[in-house]
């Protein structure tokens, strides 16, 4: 039912002209029966021009077809019509005349009301500045626009993160959302992931921290946690990851969902796994060395070192990790240094070190275990990836038994000093001003010249020098003038018949009260003998006496080399402990000289037996030992040991006589042998022992249980040695 028509018009109209809005009331017949302030204001037309004519003539051609269908459409369902400017154009284009285009039109909002009088229909029409709600309607508008395209771009930042992100149910564990990213570490499509639960993609031995860290995050104890673990690829292999949770619920709300960060750190734990792994094997072979090695950090507190470091102070690495010097009980003397006593101390090496120089001490005394022992030390940065200094590497040799015999070197050096070379001096003398050289006589015969032969310039003493000593020569003089260390150098001249003598030169520098060197005096002896004496006391440490051979002590050497060698290139080395068959009774019947004859010729053939990287030893009386390195496999060794026996058994011309003797010979491997040299050669003794059980004149390889396994070991026999001699 429409409205009906108040029927005191004239004071209606005096409240509608009130009214912040327009109204116009129209009649049955489409004319205007109202028209107030509000519409004749803005439409620039009075009311009393617009009572009475049809409401479509007062317009402009552009709306009056639009209002006049609204007008209709209104009356024939008896329902409100609304209109707006920005629906429908302008229907009502209220303006004031004579529009021009500058002239903003108003925003409006037309809702056109049928209405009845005594059944007779009419319309008002109400007209309503619709300005704020549109502009608040474009602004609605606008921010929606905002939202939608944050949105997308969320979703974009969403897909393509370089992590994983999941949306998860925090109650069942369940994902509702997963980025593409999380779905490629764990090998799943997206859509498989959605019918999964963070528990189900865990590896077992890590979701019990998992969970316990989501109970205490869901309790409010937690606002967000980070923690690394390992899940479950879809191929079945595992991955690491670095995860971090936040909650979607606020302070005081239920649980609801979470959001999970996970970064694929697979690559850097299987790095860290590695460096744990290098690091074992970095503590294995340490431990193997008789060095003490140990690395300290900035702090010069320890954080690494090998067993026989730790046990030289009582200690073992696991004590010594964390601690200063001091703190590990070594003497504060020693650590601080005592200037008047010349220590200089380990904290002033290694802060010298942590600035990026080397330290080498060729020989420092330390008290360990209260026995004075001599060391010789290099001291080196420990550097980063980034080339910054972390720490300091050190290793420090026990040359206590080295040093011993240099002095006996040394000693035995002097006395032949003193015996044969007090007189045999030569002096000289050179202004430097001038350029004049000055020799004694016998300088000259240490030069093997005669004095015409030599002018008296310096530049005519450094050619007499050997070439490959001028430059060393030249630097000790100017060290010498600059003052930098005192003249003192060993060089090699060459006489002209050819011979070359050594030659040791010291000097001192004369100044004058300015500082500027005047001349240099010196003097000049021949060494030649005492280093042929040196060497030759260097060859008595280390050789055997009657066949030249490396003895016990070069052994040793050679075989901790080889050993070094074998494991940082896995490869195999081999000892052959060989023991002479029927040699006795050549000493019992030909006497030691004949003996030691046969032995000269048994060293000959067994260097011959191998190559020159090999090493042949004589362990004493009638026992050599063969060291074979690089080796592949144990048939090398079988092999050199065939070829020694075939050699061994060939006869031997010693004194007019054809002697025959054979060998017993044991193989010792490593690793599988032994992984030290004493291991080694017992092990081999004892393979050498039951070849020489097994028959003699034939080798063994060394087995565990061997008393067990001799009968089946590899086995070349000779026959019964015949008579030792044959004329």
């Amino acid at each position: 039912m429409s409205p009906r028509i108040p029927n005191d018009t004239v004071n209606w109209t005096q409240i509608w002209d009130t009214v912040n809005s327009g109204l116009i009331l129209i009649d049955a017949d489409g004319a205007v029966r109202l028209w107030n302030d509000w519409v004749a204001d803005h439409s620039g037309i009075p009311a009393a021009s617009a009572l009475g004519h049809p409401l479509e003539s007062l317009f402009a051609t552009e709306a009056s077809q639009a209002f006049k269908d609204a007008i209709q459409n209104a009356l024939a369902h008896k329902l409100p019509i609304v209109l707006s400017h920005a629906l429908h154009r302008a229907p009502l284009p209220l303006y004031p005349l004579p529009f021009t285009p500058q002239q903003p039109r108003l925003q409006q909002s037309i809702t056109i009301t049928p209405l009845t009088d005594h059944n007779r229909f009419h319309c008002l029409v109400q007209i309503a500045d619709a300005s704020i709600w549109l502009t608040r309607e474009n602004m609605l508008a606008e921010q929606s626009e905002r939202q939608k395209r944050m949105a997308q771009r969320l979703r974009v930042l969403f897909e393509q993160a370089s992590v994983g992100v999941a949306e998860i149910d925090t109650a069942t564990g369940r994902f509702l959302q997963v980025n593409h990213k999380y779905s490629e570490i764990v090998g799943y499509d997206q859509e498989e992931m959605l019918a999964l639960d963070f528990m189900t993609i865990t590896h077992p031995d890590d979701l019990a921290p998992d969970l316990a860290q989501m109970a205490r995050l869901t309790r409010g104890e937690l606002r967000e946690f980070t923690l690394e673990k390992r899940l479950l690829h879809k191929n079945g292999s595992t991955v690491w990851v670095d995860l971090s949770v936040s909650p979607l619920w606020g302070p005081g709300e239920s649980p609801t969902q979470h959001i999970a960060i996970v970064k694929d750190i697979t690559e850097r734990m299987q790095a860290e796994m590695e460096r744990r792994n290098a690091l074992t094997l970095l503590t294995n072979v340490m431990n193997t060395t008789p060095d003490f090695i140990f690395v300290k950090d900035r702090d010069l507190r320890t954080i690494l070192c090998n067993n026989v470091f730790a046990q030289s102070i009582g200690k073992t690495p696991r004590d010594m990790i964390g601690h200063t010097d001091i703190e590990n009980g070594w003497d504060p003397e020693l650590v601080q240094g005592n200037p008047a006593k010349g220590i200089r101390g380990f904290e002033l090496d290694d802060r010298e070190v942590l600035h990026g120089r080397t330290i080498h001490i060729p020989a420092e005394p330390v008290s360990v275990c209260g026995e004075i022992l001599t060391f010789e030390t290099d001291k080196v940065p420990l550097l980063s990836d980034t080339g910054e200094v972390m720490g300091v590497l050190g290793i420090a040799r026990d040359i206590t038994a080295r040093k011993q015999a240099e002095t006996k070197i040394a000693q035995t050096i002097e006395r032949l000093n003193l015996a044969t070379s007090a007189a045999q001096l030569g002096v000289w003398d050179w202004d430097i001003a001038n350029n004049v050289l000055v020799w004694d006589d016998r300088m000259f015969a240490l030069f093997g010249l005669q004095r015409e032969e030599v002018s008296d310039t310096h530049d005519a003493w450094l050619a007499g020098v050997h070439p490959d000593d001028q430059a060393r020569c030249e630097t000790a003089l100017l060290q010498a003038l600059r003052k930098e260390q005192p003249y003192e150098v060993e060089f090699r001249i060459r006489w002209p018949n050819g011979n070359e003598r050594v030659i040791k030169s010291v000097a001192t520098v004369g100044w004058d009260t300015d500082g500027t060197p005047l001349r240099v005096t010196g003097v000049n002896v021949d060494i030649t003998e005492q280093k042929l004496a040196q060497q030759r006391i260097l060859q008595m440490a280390f050789h055997d006496m009657l066949t030249d051979l490396p003895n016990r002590r070069l052994l040793q050497d050679r075989i901790a080399q080889a050993l070094a060698h074998a494991r940082r290139n896995k490869n195999k080395i081999a000892v052959l402990f060989i023991d002479l068959d029927h040699f006795k009774p050549i000493n019992d019947l030909m006497g030691h000289d004949a003996g030691d004859l046969l032995l000269k010729e048994v060293a000959a053939r067994l260097t011959a037996s191998v190559r020159a990287e090999d090493t042949v030893a004589r362990q004493g009386g009638d026992e050599f030992i063969v060291l074979l390195s690089k080796i592949t496999n144990p048939q090398d060794a079988e092999t050199v040991a065939g070829k020694i026996l075939a050699r061994l058994t060939e006869p031997f011309q010693i004194k007019g006589k054809e002697l025959q003797i054979g060998g017993s010979l044991g193989i010792a491997l490593f690793p599988s042998d032994g992984e030290d040299a004493d291991t080694l050669l017992k092990n081999s003794d004892t393979a050498m022992y039951y070849a020489k059980q097994n028959g003699r004149n034939n080798y063994q390889l060394y087995r565990a249980g061997m008393n067990k396994l001799a009968t089946e070991g590899h086995s070349m026999q000779a026959q019964s040695a015949p008579d030792i001699s044959h004329q």
